[in-house]
């Protein structure tokens, strides 16, 4: 497995969340990407903080469909 093909395997995840106005945990996320929660519970605040919000323990997704995985 390469290093982008979890990279990937997140933005498929998030994507779809978006599509259908779903929200997340870190433990979904996780699960999704095969990702250690803790890497995960960076990844929004520092990665991708502008499309991501947090609410409690669960994240909620906005303008992540208008990147593209390349």
């Amino acid at each position: 497995m390469s290093k982008y093909d979890k990279v990937d395997l997140a933005y498929d995840f998030l994507i779809q969340r978006e599509k259908n106005n779903e929200s997340f945990t870190i433990n979904e996320l996780s699960a999704a990407t095969g990702w250690k929660k803790q890497t995960c519970g960076t990844y929004p605040s520092k990665r991708w903080h502008q499309y991501i919000q947090k609410d409690g323990k669960h994240y909620s997704i906005a303008g992540i469909c208008y990147l593209t995985k390349d």
